[in-house]
C-alpha cells in the first residue's frame, strides 16, 4: 500500500471534518435529536478549530453549544434533562455544563472581539449563587470558582466593550466600581470556604488534592490581582509583587509535581500559561519575569486556546522592549515608569507580498495622549492576539 502524503492526509482530514459538521447540522434539523450528541460534537469541533488556530471558527462552535444549553434551560423537559441547570451533578449534563463554562471563561479571557460571548443569549450563564461556608470537595470548589471567573470576565469584557454592548452604559463609575468590589468580596468568601474544606479534609496529604487546591489558589490569586488593578495604571501592579511571587511558586509546583517534568503536549483546560503570561506582562521585577518565562517553556504546547510558543514570543518582545529603558538601574529593582509600555493592541496585517505579520501598537508610560507606537512581529501569534488585548 502506498504511503499517504502529508498534503493528501490533511485534505482527507478536512474532508471528513466538513462531513462531520454537515452531519451535525442535518442532525439538529431532524426530529427527536438528543441534545447531548450536539453538545459533545460542539466541544469536539471547538477543540479541532483551536488546534488549527482557527479562533473565530472555534468561537462560532462554542456559541452554538452555549445556545443549545440556553435553549435546554428554557425548555426544561421534565425527566429528560432535569440536571441541565445543575453543574454540581456528576452526570453527562453536569460535565457538559462545566466544560462549556470553562471554555466560555477562556473565550472571555482571550479578549477577542469575535468571541461574541456577552450577548443576551448567554449572559444568564454569568449568574452566581451563594458561596457556602465550606465546600464538600475539590470538585464543588472548582465549579464555584469557575462560575466566579465566568461572571468576572463577563463584567470585564463588557467594560472593555462598552461602545459595542450597552449593558452598563447607564451606570456611573461609582456603580461600576461597586460591582468590582462585590466580585472581590465573593472571591474572599470563596477563599475562606476552600480553606475550610482543606482544613477538614480526611486526606490532607493526598497529592492529587494538594495539586487541585494549588491550581485553584493559582487562579484565585491571578483573578484577584486583575480585579484589584482593573481601574489603576501600570504602577499599581508594583503593589502585588508578593502575589506575583506566589503565582510563580504555584506554577513551579504544578509544572514539576503534576507533570513530573514531562508535560502533556495538549490540555483542553487552562493551566499555567494564562497566569504566567499575565505575570510577565504586568510584573516589572526582572528576576521574577525571567523565572516565569522559564516556567512557560516547560508548559504544555497548548492549554485550551492558548499556545505556549505564541505567548512566549509576545512575552519576550515586551520584556526586551521595556528593558531597553532600564538604564543603569540594577536588575533586581522595579523598572521605572518611563520604561513601561501599556495598552498593547494586537492586530494582523497583510504585507505587500501577501504575507501576514503581527502588528503590535502600544503606548509608553507615563500615560499621555501621544501617538501610538508600533512594531511588527512574525506571524503565528494569532491565538495570543486576543489574550494580549484583554490583559
Amino acid at each position: 500500500m502506498a504511503l499517504t502524503t502529508s498534503t493528501s492526509a490533511n485534505e482527507n482530514v478536512l474532508k471528513q471534518y466538513n462531513i462531520a459538521v454537515k452531519g451535525l447540522v442535518d442532525y439538529l434539523s431532524s426530529a427527536n435529536q438528543d441534545p447531548r450528541v450536539a453538545l459533545i460534537s460542539c466541544l469536539m469541533f471547538v477543540w479541532i478549530e483551536f488546534l488549527q488556530r482557527n479562533v473565530d471558527s472555534g468561537f462560532r462552535h462554542l456559541n452554538s453549544g452555549l445556545k443549545i444549553l440556553q435553549d435546554l434551560r428554557e425548555s426544561q423537559i421534565p425527566g429528560k434533562i432535569s440536571s441541565v441547570n445543575d453543574e454540581k451533578k456528576e452526570d453527562i449534563y453536569g460535565a457538559l455544563n462545566c466544560s462549556f463554562t470553562r471554555l466560555r471563561v477562556q473565550a472571555a479571557m482571550h479578549g477577542s472581539t469575535s468571541a461574541g460571548l456577552t450577548t443576551s443569549s448567554t449572559r444568564v450563564l454569568e449568574a452566581v449563587g451563594l458561596i457556602p461556608r465550606s465546600f464538600l470537595n475539590i470538585y464543588e470548589a472548582r465549579i464555584c470558582l469557575d462560575n466566579e471567573y465566568n461572571a468576572i470576565f463577563g463584567y470585564m469584557r463588557t467594560l472593555r466593550d462598552r461602545d459595542r454592548y450597552s449593558r452598563y452604559e447607564n451606570m456611573n463609575e461609582a456603580t461600576l466600581d461597586s460591582i468590582r468590589v462585590a466580585h472581590l468580596q465573593r472571591l474572599a468568601q470563596w477563599k475562606q470556604a476552600a480553606g475550610a474544606m482543606m482544613a477538614s479534609s480526611l486526606q490532607p496529604r493526598d497529592q492529587t488534592l494538594k495539586s487541585g487546591f494549588m491550581y485553584l489558589e493559582l487562579y484565585y490569586t491571578f483573578i484577584t490581582i486583575v480585579l484589584k488593578t482593573l481601574l489603576g495604571g501600570e504602577i499599581c501592579f508594583d503593589e502585588h509583587i508578593v502575589e506575583f511571587e506566589r503565582i510563580a511558586t504555584l506554577c513551579e509546583s504544578l509544572v514539576h509535581d503534576r507533570y513530573h517534568g514531562k508535560p502533556p503536549p495538549l490540555s483542553f483546560d487552562m493551566g499555567v500559561i494564562p497566569p504566567l503570561f499575565f505575570l510577565v506582562l504586568k510584573c516589572r521585577l526582572q528576576p521574577l519575569r525571567q523565572k516565569a518565562m522559564a516556567l512557560l517553556r516547560l508548559a504544555p504546547e497548548q492549554e485550551g486556546m492558548f499556545p505556549r510558543d505564541s505567548a512566549l514570543k509576545f512575552c519576550e518582545w515586551k520584556v526586551a522592549t521595556e528593558e531597553r529603558g532600564r538604564g543603569g538601574l540594577p536588575f533586581d529593582k522595579l523598572l521605572p515608569e518611563s520604561a513601561r509600555i501599556y495598552q498593547e493592541h494586537i492586530a494582523m496585517k497583510e504585507t505587500w507580498v501577501g504575507e501576514s505579520v503581527m502588528c503590535i501598537q502600544y503606548r509608553k508610560a507615563p500615560p499621555r495622549h501621544d501617538d501610538l507606537e508600533s512594531v511588527e512581529l512574525p506571524v503565528d501569534m494569532e491565538m495570543v492576539q486576543g489574550m494580549g488585548n484583554m490583559l
